[in-house]
């Protein structure tokens, strides 16, 4: 998971107001942090994604809701136009 994959994905599960709110004010007990402070001190995105969905007990399916984000954003193999 990329940072921005982190970020969409937080969108997508905990909407704009509250995933700001969580990010920045809930301490996840893996870190002893916030999720935003995890990410600043350089901890993996994915896992401070997995561990925000098991603090805030949503559905352990929702750890991988970044790979449905990646999907919808594919691109088709040949581009007209593009010469190829």
């Amino acid at each position: 998971m990329k940072r921005s994959e982190f970020f969409d994905s937080l969108n997508r599960v905990y909407g704009s107001a509250y995933g700001d709110s969580i990010i920045h004010d809930l301490v996840l007990t893996e870190f002893g942090s916030s999720a935003w402070d995890a990410l600043e001190a350089g901890a993996d995105p994915q896992t401070v994604w997995a561990a925000l969905i098991t603090e805030t007990d949503r559905d352990p399916a929702l750890i991988w809701v970044h790979r449905a984000n990646r999907n919808s954003r594919r691109k088709p193999a040949h581009s007209p136009g593009l010469g190829f």
